[in-house]
């Protein structure tokens, strides 16, 4: 191979880097290949992985059309020898050649008398075969040539695969496109950085912005201007997708829910975020109205029921004084007492159910004593584990956190259910609950509620802090509660910006883990 031979390989690479049209780029490569070597003519054959079968994709002559349709097998004809040998073949003669298939010439009214043919290897694996025809002024291929095409044809391999992969991303890029077109939620996609690089019209419409105010800014700094939301960073940096609801600042109440999902490359390095919006004013509008009915209904019934059980009680601790009722009215008045009881209980519920559904959930926040909260827990429960025989150990963990941030009576709620479910579902007659925690850094704290009770299944541990849940009583061996307990403590975890979830091992108990701020957190 001498030095115009390589310059001119040179140059072949420079056209061959020019596209990555693949169709144009077959075209190119069947045309230098015959340049290169002074052929006649040439012909490109892919291999077909679905059948593992050679197919002309460059044919010749007018009746090109019907020589792609012929299809060579691996080993069958010249072409499939080299394939399947990985070596290149020169033929001057292909009449004498036993491997010689005429088809393609019976198909293109071209006569072959000679051909050189080598094999399209990339990164070990055959893609196809070159083929140049009928050497010029009617020589012979020489082994010179061979080095030539063999030459051409390692950048060829080359340059279809790159060709490929742009064709496969093109067509994957065209499809996201369309679907996402297509959707009637909005849809965006960032970068690492937050930095919006796609969005549908359904995003536009909804956020009710300019695309122009979108596309390639921060997507969250964007929205701060416009929408009031909690912070979605501190779960999704905890987890691979968060979710909250947005409502807008100015104007007619308006909702969107935005969930938003991480992307991860194989390493666990962040590429970027997809986010889904959708419209849930009107089911705002529903549940506020549910809300306020039922909040309104609760405190209405609270007010007669205080005066019921005010004189039930005062009547009950005159009648231990000086015993003035028979039995049937001490019955009477004890009944009253032990139903009053019981719908404060039911209203309590209608009570957390309304701030489980509500629109917000009114938080007043302040610095809160944890100290005082875990006094708060022994008085709550003392009565009931002496009589259930429930053992529960405050580790001293504990001591080391002194201050909380938040609701202080909404935080006690966290605490008395998660005790009370333990209690209630442990299932043995020792039951044993410990409750610790940690700093996971200056402004957040994590606890961890521990049971020996039965445990929760896999497939259950994702649905218990749905509204209504219950966990089957053959489980769990008690009745059914109101199912409100579990979402009214995430709601509220969620509401002061932390994050629940759940371990568990069936027959050895659970561990509740959630977080709270020590201090006022500004969103990220």
């Amino acid at each position: 191979m001498d030095a115009n031979d390589l310059a001119q390989l040179l140059e072949i690479n420079k056209i061959l880097n020019s596209t990555l049209d693949l169709d144009k780029l077959l075209t190119i490569i069947v045309d230098q290949a015959a340049v290169v070597v002074k052929a006649e003519a040439g012909s490109l054959m892919l291999l077909d992985p679905a059948t593992n079968e050679l197919v002309f994709d460059i044919a010749l002559g007018e009746k090109g059309e019907q020589v792609k349709q012929i299809r060579l097998k691996i080993g069958e004809g010249i072409a499939g020898w080299v394939a399947r040998e990985r070596k290149a073949l020169i033929v001057n003669d292909v009449e004498k050649d036993t491997r010689w298939s005429s088809r393609a010439d019976s198909k293109s009214s071209f006569k072959t008398r000679s051909m050189m043919c080598v094999p399209l290897i990339y990164k070990d694996k055959i893609s196809g075969v070159m083929e140049v025809i009928n050497k010029k002024d009617n020589g012979d291929f020489t082994a010179e040539d061979q080095h030539i095409l063999e030459a051409l044809a390692a950048q060829a391999a080359v340059a279809i695969e790159n060709a490929r992969l742009f064709q496969e991303v093109r067509e994957k890029k065209e499809e996201i496109e369309a679907v996402f077109k297509g959707m009637s939620d909005g849809a965006v996609v960032t970068d690492a950085n937050y930095q919006v690089i796609m969005l549908n019209e359904s995003a536009v419409r909804l956020l009710g912005m300019e695309k122009s105010q979108l596309l390639r800014h921060h997507f969250l700094d964007t929205l701060r201007g416009y929408y009031d939301f909690s912070s979605l960073l501190p779960e999704l940096h905890a987890h691979s997708s968060a979710s909250c609801e947005m409502k807008r600042r100015e104007g007619k109440n308006y909702f969107l829910e935005c969930a938003m999902t991480r992307i991860n490359d194989e390493q666990k390095k962040v590429l970027g975020y997809i986010i889904l919006l959708r419209d849930i004013t009107e089911a705002k509008k529903e549940g506020f109205l549910k809300q306020n009915f039922l909040s309104a209904i609760s405190h209405k019934l609270r007010t007669p029921l205080t005066s019921i059980l005010g004189y039930s009680g005062m009547l009950m601790m005159q009648q231990k004084k000086e015993p003035t009722f028979d039995e049937f009215q001490l019955n009477a008045l004890q009944d009253i007492d032990r139903q009053g009881q019981q719908l404060v209980d039911l209203i309590n519920k209608l009570l957390a159910f309304t701030i489980v559904v509500g629109t917000d959930l009114d938080l007043t926040c302040k610095a809160v004593d944890l100290q005082e909260i875990l006094k708060a827990i022994d008085a709550n429960f003392r009565e009931v584990m002496v009589q259930k025989g429930v053992t529960l150990e405050i580790d001293a963990s504990c001591q080391g956190v002194t201050v909380l941030y938040g609701d202080e009576e909404k935080i006690k709620d966290i605490f008395f259910n998660l005790i009370d479910n333990a209690i209630k579902f442990s299932g043995k007659k020792e039951t044993k609950i410990r409750l610790n925690c940690r700093h996971l850094s200056a402004q957040t704290v994590e606890f961890t509620i521990a049971d020996n009770g039965p445990g929760i299944p896999p497939e259950e541990r994702e649905k218990i802090f749905q509204l209504f849940y219950q966990i089957e009583e053959s489980f769990t061996g008690q009745t059914e509660g109101a199912g409100l307990g579990l979402p009214l403590v995430k709601r509220i975890i969620e509401g002061h910006g932390g994050s629940i979830r759940i371990e568990s091992d069936i027959h050895d108990g659970s561990r509740f883990i959630f977080t709270l701020p020590t201090q006022k957190i500004l969103e990220n």
